[in-house]
């Protein structure tokens, strides 16, 4: 499973200087796939299906998806600073820090422009060297730019794996369908019913 699961927009641990964001409250569904391999010559593809909502008027986010097969959502308020996991049963942990915008990092740089056919814009494909845990992780994002959002269409992140003792390499390629704008107190941001017993 992808170390980028609970990451999920590593765009949010980006540098405070903005580029081009998100609009302030949007869903949208993403096609997950990535490649994992080990230095011990192991490897493993994945593919998953998420959908996440965003809304930087109410501070949350929620990302559903099934990793492993298994459901599951993360739910953060970050105006509680409270993030709620839901599984067979809830899970809660205290996080630290506010919500962060989910722009293209600051030193993102044009590579080229192409147009995708039945698409009315042009998209712009953008590269930058992001910072993480693990070291360095090269970046790709293809973004179609409305007014001042950005609407991204893919992103393709490279890296160095180091997960529980494992060294290698990934790469994973984010897909973006069906985004829509949200409209403003949507219910998808209620505490999960399960939650409320713990």
């Amino acid at each position: 499973m992808s170390i980028l699961w609970h990451l999920l927009p590593l765009f949010s641990a980006l540098p405070v200087i903005l580029t081009c964001c998100f609009p302030r409250q949007i869903r949208f569904d993403i096609l997950v796939r990535g490649h994992e391999k080990y230095e011990e010559g192991e490897g493993m593809d994945y593919s998953e299906n998420r959908t996440f909502f965003y809304d930087e008027i109410m501070n949350c986010t929620l990302l559903r998806g099934t990793p492993f097969g298994f459901p599951m959502e993360i739910f953060t308020n970050y105006s509680s600073g409270i993030e709620y996991t839901v599984t067979d049963e809830c899970a809660m942990r205290v996080i630290n820090g506010g919500f962060n915008k989910m722009c293209l990092p600051s030193n993102a740089v044009l590579q080229r422009t192409v147009r995708i056919p039945l698409s009315v814009k042009d998209v712009s494909v953008y590269r930058a060297n992001v910072s993480d845990y693990t070291g360095v992780l090269q970046q790709e994002y293809g973004v179609i730019q409305e007014r001042d959002s950005c609407y991204f269409l893919w992103s393709k992140t490279e890296g160095i794996l180091n997960d529980f003792g494992l060294r290698g390499t990934f790469s994973e390629t984010l897909t973006y369908q069906n985004i829509q704008t949200l409209s403003e107190n949507g219910p998808v941001f209620e505490i999960p019913g399960k939650c409320h017993d713990v």
